[in-house]
């Protein structure tokens, strides 16, 4: 697997709702996405609701895009300030407060970490 075929946290985009509502303009997944994040955005972002259209996002790779309501996302400047091109690099992952809301709601993020990691070690 390679790191730079998913969003830093492992998280596949290609078939994340809000990535689709976004590039492809799919109002239906960008209501799922709300529904689908809005315990994450409670507990881990701060958020009393999440409102689905503030759910905009083209990719964590997207050079300097700020997302409306993923800029609240700590999980980017995170591996980007550490210099990583993902999370499964960081030797602290797997026990990571920041993508712990992550692997609740996408937990196939923390497969595709493992076998990012699992690749680099070969």
């Amino acid at each position: 697997m390679r790191p730079e075929d998913y969003s830093y946290c492992g998280m596949d985009c290609n078939s994340c709702d809000v990535f689709k509502a976004t590039v492809h303009g799919d109002q239906e997944a960008r209501v799922r996405a709300a529904k689908h994040f809005a315990k994450t955005a409670r507990e881990h972002w701060g958020m009393e609701t999440l409102d689905p259209m503030i759910l905009d996002c083209t990719g964590c790779r997207a050079g300097g895009v700020q997302h409306k309501g993923y800029g609240r996302c700590p999980i980017r400047p995170c591996a980007q300030k550490r210099g990583l091109s993902s999370c499964a690099f960081c030797p602290e992952w797997t026990n990571c407060e920041r993508l712990s809301g992550v692997f609740t709601d996408e937990p196939e993020a923390r497969n595709h970490l493992e076998a990012i990691s699992k690749g680099a070690n070969r």
